[in-house]
């Protein structure tokens, strides 16, 4: 039980910063602010399935079913979908502002 609940326990606090940064990245895409930060952390979301995955089959011995396939894929959608946003943000912020048309006189 030892040899489990080291990488058990690190994976849960790794878990924990995941919350935080979606968190953080779901606020700032709202503000549509820091494209960077949004990518990071739709990075991280991912990388946390993917882990997620790996520490089921791997450490757990468990094997990885639909439910876990299936609940898994919800994570890595919103991931995805975050990286798109947060593409079309820079995308945004990259364009110049139009001139302003000088009122007539």
């Amino acid at each position: 039980m030892k040899r489990v609940a080291g990488p058990l326990m690190g994976f849960g606090v790794f878990l924990l910063v995941i919350v935080g940064t979606s968190i953080a990245g779901a606020v700032t895409l709202f503000r549509r602010r820091s494209a960077r930060f949004i990518m990071v952390a739709c990075g991280l979301a991912i990388g946390a399935e993917v882990l997620s995955g790996v520490i089921f089959r791997v450490v757990l011995g468990a094997p990885i079913g639909f439910g876990k396939v299936f609940l898994s894929a919800f994570g890595l959608i919103g991931g995805v979908l975050g990286f798109v946003a947060a593409r079309q943000i820079a995308a945004a912020a990259s364009e110049p502002e139009p001139a302003p048309i000088a009122a007539p006189m």
